[in-house]
């Protein structure tokens, strides 16, 4: 499933740059797989990285050692920093959705759905990775202040089109506590509504990126390729059911 990830999301990259967002996709997928069946490996990661003890597990050790140094061979260093930073931020992301997945919104902490999609949605890193411009020797390098402004949208598109894709098969699995049922709680609304009005969102913030972007028409059509992409692969992933709902599109 990584190597599809890599793929749609970033298939006007180089078959290199692929590979390595292949390889970043395998960590994310591994850790989820780890948080369910040894997660103090996962609550002790950066102290054993930090600490230079092994990680308690072989790919976390491959990915701490191996393929964390060389996204500074890539990368201006303010963007390898936030990509180990957001990597390190679904880490303990997922760790607080396990511990808060059956607790109530309370009514007076509105923010706390946003701030938790953030950590857990892997966004802030594959929005970097997407919108690299492939021109780049170094990738984003020299490039990044170009469209460092529409990060935060990317951000919050690429968390939509998961959210309101994922919740049919979440739905069908009695899975609660995911981000449309938070919004729903917040909203004062019903699920189903929220759902509408996350997806409404996404379709206006998917309008303002290539609005912000119309002066750069490389990282524009690097945005536009992701955005196609990232559905392709949500709506045509048996992990997500949609043929279920709409058969073969």
């Amino acid at each position: 499933m990584a190597c599809y990830v890599a793929a749609d999301f970033t298939s006007s990259h180089p078959l290199e740059y692929q590979v390595m967002v292949a390889q970043l996709t395998i960590f994310f997928f591994h850790a989820e797989d780890i948080l369910e069946h040894k997660p103090e490996v996962l609550r002790r990661l950066q102290l054993n990285i930090a600490t230079g003890q092994p990680c308690g597990d072989p790919v976390l050790d491959w990915y701490a050692r191996e393929l964390t140094p060389r996204l500074w061979q890539h990368f201006d260093p303010l963007v390898a920093n936030m990509i180990v930073i957001a990597c390190y931020d679904f880490i303990n992301g997922i760790g607080i959705e396990s511990l808060t997945k059956d607790v109530e919104l309370h009514p007076e902490a509105p923010n706390f759905p946003d701030w938790l999609r953030f950590k857990t949605g892997l966004s802030p890193m594959y929005s970097l990775l997407a919108l690299a411009r492939t021109s780049d020797r170094k990738l984003p390098t020299g490039g990044f202040e170009k469209f460092v402004q529409v990060i935060p949208d990317v951000i919050v598109f690429t968390n939509i089109v998961n959210d309101v894709i994922s919740f049919y098969k979440e739905l069908l699995a009695g899975e609660t506590g995911n981000y449309i049922d938070m919004r729903a709680q917040n909203d004062k609304v019903s699920v189903l509504i929220a759902l509408r009005n996350v997806a409404d969102e996404g379709i206006r913030v998917r309008e303002r990126v290539l609005a912000a972007l119309a002066d750069e028409p490389e990282y524009r059509a690097n945005f536009e390729v992701y955005a196609k992409g990232i559905t392709r692969f949500h709506t045509s992933s048996p992990r997500y059911r949609m043929m279920e709902l709409f058969g073969s599109l």
